[in-house]
């Protein structure tokens, strides 16, 4: 198993809409602009072909316009933060806010993340990336005290 850690320095949002995404432990905010950003550059990309990846740039065309219809702050939460009286029928996962433009902005320290527990935003956290013995590959991220706060699957090993 190989295992990597980053330590990244979290920059303020400013003058921009900001977009929550809730965990059980944290709230990690987003701004609109750097969202639109993150999502015209992947779209850019030439790593991305019309052939095999419609799918992608569908879904990243249709996140794009969902983020430019933004008129105000919201949070969307994480389907764990509900787990008392939750409904699959009345849960959206709003896919706009993108697993991958999120893990972009958070790696360049492009967002605010609030720690529940003690109310405050960190100023530091800790990127962990996991390699496992069959090729899975995961990430997640810990408030510097180790605590963890958000997870995100890479790619499922044989």
């Amino acid at each position: 198993m190989r295992h990597k850690k980053n330590n990244i320095r979290i920059n303020s949002i400013s003058n921009q809409i900001k977009i929550g995404y809730e965990t059980e432990n944290a709230i990690i905010y987003i701004g609109q602009l750097d969202a639109i950003e993150t999502t015209k550059k992947k779209l850019s990309d030439r790593k991305l072909d019309p052939r095999f990846d419609k799918e992608t740039i569908d879904r990243l065309k249709s996140n794009l316009d969902t983020l430019k219809k933004i008129q105000k702050e919201f949070i969307v939460q994480h389907w764990l933060t509900k787990q008392k009286g939750f409904y699959i029928h009345n849960y959206n996962f709003a896919s706009f806010i993108d697993q991958w433009i999120l893990k972009e902005l958070i790696l360049k320290g492009k967002t605010e993340i609030l720690n529940k527990k003690n109310k405050n935003f960190e100023t530091r956290i800790v990127y962990h990336f996991v390699r496992d013995q069959l090729g899975g590959e995961d990430c997640f991220y810990t408030f510097e005290n180790g605590e963890e706060f958000h997870r995100q699957l890479i790619r499922l090993g044989e």
